[in-house]
């Protein structure tokens, strides 16, 4: 088993709304003030912006924080949160705002879920990225191969049949592999125990093509 430390990480949260909602006096307040509970500290009013040009569903809730490395992002259609660029002493940020984002969400309503973690994994030098990677090159041709697959979730039979986890190599650390997975949740219900389940199967993920990677949440 190979140890591999994140080094970078990211993650980001898509809700799908199952039909199109429209602007309302209240949507802007109730939202914002949703998002400061789940990020746990409170936004300026120069962080925040609309822009509305419809009556109905034309219009756009943006916040920005964490020096613009993270953004919310709300229109008629959908909700997205994006956490980017996290070292390694914000990384338990990350997973604290991921655990409390279900309070954004209404309870007792299906709502497609996407969830989304790319990490930067350091594995000890540039010899041993070489080595990890060429048992999945095909040919001498492939200078930098990389492995896709889909593998089962716990929470397998509860709508999260496979996680996607893909390996290739860092373009930005010579000692790393670039890893993401990503994984389809059918509904916010128990949204906390749901993704401490995820986080674990994509921990189990990584095993199985012997990466011994740990979320600073799981630890």
């Amino acid at each position: 088993m190979n140890p591999a430390h994140i080094k970078v990480l990211s993650a980001a949260v898509e809700v799908s709304f199952p039909r199109p909602v429209a602007w309302t006096p209240s949507l802007l307040e109730e939202s914002v003030s949703r998002l400061v509970d789940a990020l746990g500290f409170p936004l300026r009013s120069d962080q925040v912006r609309v822009r509305h040009s419809d009556i109905l569903y034309n219009y756009d809730l943006t916040a920005t924080f964490f020096n613009g490395n993270a953004l919310f992002t709300r229109n008629a259609d959908k909700m997205s949160l994006y956490l980017n660029n996290a070292q390694e002493d914000e990384q338990k940020v990350v997973f604290d705002i991921l655990e409390r984002f279900g309070g954004l969400l209404s309870t007792g309503t299906r709502l497609p879920i996407q969830l989304l973690v790319t990490a930067h994994v350091d594995i000890g030098s540039q010899q041993n990225r070489q080595q990890f990677l060429k048992r999945y090159s095909p040919s001498e041709r492939v200078e930098l191969p990389g492995a896709v697959a889909y593998l089962p979730s716990k929470l397998s039979g509860d709508g999260v049949d496979h996680i996607r986890f893909m390996i290739e190599p860092s373009l930005s650390l010579p000692e790393a592999l670039f890893v993401s997975w990503r994984a389809n949740l059918p509904s916010p219900e128990d949204w906390k125990n749901r993704i401490k389940l995820v986080l674990e199967s994509f921990e189990e993920a990584a095993r199985v093509y012997d990466l011994l990677i740990r979320f600073p949440s799981q630890e």
